[in-house]
């Protein structure tokens, strides 16, 4: 993966939409800090801070989720500390502190309408946004049966997802939307391992689409296998595509 451009800062920009799972720092040694922050595109500096992770064996930095990169758009990366007056609690706090799980509420279902409107995460999820009318129905259903767990993913107190627990056609499965503005981040990482913490019942089923990478790979790190590789037709909710059956 080469960057358009770098400067001393390890400014990556490029050209065409990406995933990037990891990426490259000449002479950052391993078990360096390395921390990611957006790239502003106006005057090509650091925003805020994205994510953090450890350089590894030549220089190369995993990723605890791979970051969405639209096209034209970065990233900074900075190895060692974060410059003084950034934002402390913030800096040192990590996704698993900052990620907390609760009931759904009904004040969070607008919220979570908005969304499951965001066409860059409908085309990544290969779905189809659901109208407000096939929304209310569903949430009145999921919150309604006794046998579902259905909770808010809340990052610093603030509503960024829902995770959830359901049975359908005799399997219990699971399922979860993240905000596209916290990708990155191990949020969906975090929610799904506290689900599972939560949720003892075995097993439990996930379905994602194969060109949805991210989501596999959220899966794989929390235990679940691909049992079935598999064409699955249009639906009112999918489009055509081919999907990932996986247990855990």
């Amino acid at each position: 993966m080469l960057p358009l451009y770098r400067d001393p800062h390890f400014t990556f920009r490029f050209a065409e939409d990406r995933l990037v799972g990891r990426f490259h720092m000449d002479g950052v040694a391993p078990g360096t800090l390395v921390s990611v922050f957006a790239l502003d595109p106006t005057t090509g500096g650091r925003r805020g801070l994205i994510v953090e992770a450890v350089g590894g064996d030549g220089g190369w930095v995993d990723l605890s989720e791979p970051l969405v990169v639209r096209a034209g758009g970065g990233f900074v990366a900075v190895a060692g500390s974060p410059r003084p007056g950034e934002d402390r609690e913030r800096r040192t706090a990590t996704t698993c502190d900052r990620v907390r799980l609760r009931p759904i509420e009904p004040g969070d279902l607008p919220r979570m309408y908005d969304l499951q409107l965001d066409p860059d995460s409908n085309r990544m999820a290969v779905t189809n946004p659901r109208t407000r009318e096939a929304y209310d129905a569903h949430w009145a259903a999921a919150l309604g049966d006794p046998g579902n767990t259905t909770r808010a993913v809340l990052l610093d107190g603030e509503t960024v997802g829902s995770i959830s627990c359901f049975t359908m056609d005799g399997e219990d499965h699971v399922g979860y939307w993240i905000d596209r503005a916290h990708w990155g981040m191990g949020i969906a990482s975090r929610a799904l391992h506290l689900l599972l913490q939560e949720v003892t019942k075995r097993p439990l089923v996930a379905t994602a689409a194969t060109s949805n990478g991210a989501s596999v790979r959220v899966l794989q790190k929390c235990g679940f296998v691909v049992e079935q590789v598999r064409h699955s037709p249009a639906t009112d909710r999918y489009p055509e595509c081919e999907d990932s059956a996986m247990h855990n």
